[in-house]
Formats: C-alpha cells, sequence, structure tokens
C-alpha cells in the first residue's frame, strides 16, 4: 500500500527525485510476477474456504427447519458445531477483505494489465466481478471500489468494453444472491423476511455500485463519440452492449434513497451535452430519458426530516443510513437541485 501511494503521491515527489521513483515502478514491473500470483491464489483459497463454510451453515439451517426449528433453538452441541463455520467463514471473510485492500491499491496506481492477466495469468478482474455477490465482511463494497478505481483510469476501448459488457450480468446474479440470501436468513431466524431491510442493507454496495457505473460512462465518453458502430446506431454487439450497460444504470435510478440518483447526474448531463451524442441520442439515450426524469423529479421534492426523527415515513430506517441528519440532506438536495 505504501509503496504504490508513495509512487503517486505528491507530498513523496516532492522529497524523492524522478530517477528513484521511476527506479521503484520500474523494481514493481520487474517482480510483480512473483508478488500477484500468491495474492491471487491466497483470494481463491479464502474465498474456497468462506464458501464451504457458507454451505455447511445452510445445512445446518436447512435441517433445522426440516424438524420445526430455527437457529434460536439450537441445542447446545448443535450451537458449537454452528459457531465454529460462522467464525470459520467471518475469518475467511476477513481475509479476503485485507487482500482487496491491497488489489484496490494495484488497481489505482499500478498498470492495468496487472489486473487482467497478462503477464500473470491472475484475472483479478473477473474475480472481482465474482465477489459483488458477496455481502460477507463488506466483500462486494471493496470489490465495488476497486473496479471504481479501474473506471477511473484511461482504459483502452477493449478493456473499457470488456467491463461494460460483463458488469450487467455480474450485477443481475448479485442482486439475485443477496435476494436469496435474505429470505435464507429469515427463514433461518424464524421471521419473514423484510424488504427495507434488504435495502437498508445494500445501501453501500447499490451506492458504490451506482458510482463506478457512472464513472465508466464518464471517464470515457470518447470511446463512444469515436466508435462508428454506436455512433450510427448500428445493432451490433458494442452498441447492444452499451444499451444494456445504460439500462443498468437506469434501473438503478428506481432505488428509493436518493443517493443513488446522485452518483450518476454528471454523467447522465454529460451524456446529453456531448453534440456527438446528441445526434443519435433518440436511439441511444432516448429509452432511458422517461426513467431519468421520473427519477429525478422524485427526488428533488424535500422530505420533512421530523418524519424521519420520529418514524413515521415509511422509509425512515433507509433515509437514516443515506444521510446522518437534516443539514447533510439538505445540502445534498440543493447541489441536486443545481445541476
Amino acid at each position: 500500500k505504501q509503496i504504490t501511494e508513495d509512487c503517486t503521491d505528491s507530498d513523496f515527489n516532492s522529497k524523492i527525485c524522478t530517477s528513484r521513483r521511476n527506479d521503484v515502478l520500474i523494481g514493481l514491473n520487474e517482480v510483480h510476477g512473483q508478488f500477484l500470483p500468491p495474492l491471487f491464489n491466497l483470494l481463491s483459497e479464502q474465498y474456497s474456504i468462506l464458501n464451504e463454510a457458507k454451505n455447511t451453515i445452510v445445512e445446518m439451517t436447512k435441517y433445522l427447519t426440516s424438524q420445526g426449528r430455527n437457529i434460536h433453538s439450537m441445542t447446545q452441541e448443535e450451537r458449537v458445531m454452528y459457531m465454529t463455520q460462522v467464525k470459520r467463514r467471518d475469518c475467511a471473510g476477513r481475509l479476503l477483505t485485507d487482500c482487496l485492500s491491497t488489489v484496490e491499491k494495484f488497481c489505482q496506481s499500478m498498470p492495468f494489465v496487472w489486473m487482467l492477466g497478462g503477464v500473470s495469468e491472475c484475472d483479478f478482474v473477473l474475480a472481482l466481478l465474482h465477489f459483488l455477490r458477496e455481502d460477507v465482511a463488506q466483500i462486494q463494497v471493496l470489490a465495488v471500489t476497486c473496479l471504481e478505481q479501474l473506471a477511473m483510469r484511461k482504459l483502452e476501448f477493449s478493456q473499457w468494453m470488456r467491463l461494460i459488457t460483463h458488469l450487467p450480468q455480474a450485477v443481475s446474479e448479485a442482486n439475485e444472491v443477496a435476494a436469496q440470501q435474505g429470505s435464507f436468513r429469515a427463514a433461518s431466524e424464524g421471521r419473514a423476511m423484510e424488504q427495507n431491510a434488504l435495502i437498508v442493507e445494500q445501501l453501500p454496495f447499490h451506492r458504490g455500485l451506482s458510482r463506478m457505473l457512472a464513472h465508466l460512462i464518464s471517464a470515457h465518453l470518447a470511446h463512444i463519440t469515436n466508435e462508428k458502430e454506436i455512433v450510427n446506431q448500428r445493432n451490433t454487439q458494442k452498441f447492444q452492449a452499451l444499451a444494456t450497460f445504460l439500462n443498468l444504470m437506469a434501473e438503478m435510478l428506481s432505488h428509493p434513497s436518493g443517493r443513488i440518483c446522485g452518483e450518476q447526474i454528471v454523467t447522465w448531463i454529460a451524456l446529453l451535452r456531448d453534440p456527438a451524442i446528441a445526434k443519435c441520442q433518440t436511439k441511444l439515450l432516448g429509452p432511458y430519458m422517461e426513467r431519468i426524469l421520473n427519477a429525478y423529479v422524485t427526488h428533488i421534492v424535500r422530505i420533512r426530516w421530523d418524519d424521519v426523527y420520529e418514524q413515521n415515513h415509511p422509509l425512515w430506517t433507509l433515509l437514516e443510513a443515506s444521510w446522518d441528519d437534516n443539514e447533510e440532506f439538505e445540502t445534498w438536495l440543493m447541489d441536486l437541485r443545481s445541476k
């Protein structure tokens, strides 16, 4: 972490000569084939342990359910066995988050080919897309953060198109897994699933995801305007991939928290203002305009914060999770309205 930060940190640049900083970067490039595979293998091993523990917990819970019991009615022996697997799952999850914190620094500062497995054959991007479905120890949030670091960099068209193509499917799978896990947890505790509770739980992930998707578009508008198949609205694989991606972004605007919309507004404005895109917006942006306008019209309405404090608002738990207090909400609202 410190090495990658030093190589790009402005304070560090003033303390060490350029040649020495370049030596550090060159040195890392020379040896990255030695430390990336062990890091990737550690991710794979710990994820296998995590999944094995989760599957064991599922089987234990199914056994209890078949007997008309839940995790609150376990015997002492059953509880010891259950907690052993929970501890095993959580330990693997914490190790994965530590690894992903390191991967984030690489995504931010090191050559993009490191993440694609161009030399070491370790495809970190594929792993990050898979981790979007894992909610243990906030793994999915860190995976989004890593992808966001990549999205904000200057990607080549093929690299950008790979993310544009694979993200919608990865997000769809993540949402399905989240719904299944929410239902499973509710059943294991002998209660009905609360949809609002699941939305609140997923808020950090969805907010980071919305921001990452927006960055992937706004940082690479030139890839859209320079690609004739897209600008000329040809019904090709590239055009369909981008259309599916933009549809995902538009779908996220239906999230009841205004925070999700707020992360995307600059990107949609940039798309609408770009002259090259404006020429083809009827087909490229037209399918999403109604949803975009409906979402922002909905969220520019001021919420009576006393209803949140008094827990009278139907989404008060989500609103409390979205903003710390009324002052923060008002600041956010003014910023949204100004745009």
